[in-house]
């Protein structure tokens, strides 16, 4: 899959804000369950045209398992260099079973004050200079991965949380379709894995 220019000059994923409220530890059903805020931004180095969103989705992680995820409907970013494009939301998020070893890992890092978070941002996006309208080009599917996002426990109360240090940096990935030389042709797209600090691996 050839990246458009355009498409590749959205070069910069940050989280503004990510915050935690009515957070619950579970160790009865084994499950962490919390009332999320996130708000993101792009930058580019484009002075014009729109950038079209599709399929997107928020994904948070506690080391690789998951335990909240947003689905945001399709919406469109104007670029006006510098400023940022801003976007985001609030949703509810569950992480169905998770094993004891989670519960009381999240556990500990709440008694001490703090806890740190994964967040996988998943699109697909293509470039128009004219608003609403739909560009012929691919859409180009990206992924953006947050490490180590860490919350402040404790203030006011251990059910609410909130990002420290200020806006978090996150690293912005392309994912590409298998080639087959052979044929010429090109097949599924290829997941992305990452890494996290607990040993774990995320793919998306």
């Amino acid at each position: 899959m050839k990246l458009d220019g355009n498409v590749k000059n959205l070069k910069v994923l940050e989280i503004d804000l990510l915050t935690a409220s009515n957070f619950n530890l579970s160790s009865r059903h084994n499950q962490i369950s919390a009332d999320w805020n996130i708000q993101m931004n792009f930058k580019t180095a484009d002075k014009r045209g729109y950038f079209k969103f599709e399929s997107t989705k928020v994904s948070i992680y506690y080391n690789d398992k998951r335990i909240a995820l947003k689905e945001i409907r399709s919406f469109q970013l104007s670029s006006k260099h510098p400023a940022s494009m801003h976007f985001g939301g609030e949703f509810t998020g569950s992480s169905g079973y998770v094993d004891d070893a989670i519960i009381r890992n999240v556990g500990r890092g709440i008694t001490v004050g703090t806890v740190k978070f994964n967040v996988v941002f998943e699109i697909l996006v293509k470039k128009t200079f004219i608003k609403g309208y739909a560009a012929m080009q691919d859409w180009i599917p990206r992924v953006g991965y947050c490490e180590n996002v860490e919350l402040c426990f404790g203030s006011p109360s251990v059910s609410k949380a909130r990002m420290l240090n200020g806006s978090h940096k996150c690293q912005l990935y392309t994912k590409y379709r298998s080639y087959d030389s052979d044929d010429d042709t090109y097949g599924q797209i290829n997941p992305l894995c990452f890494g996290t600090y607990g040993g774990g691996r995320i793919c998306v």
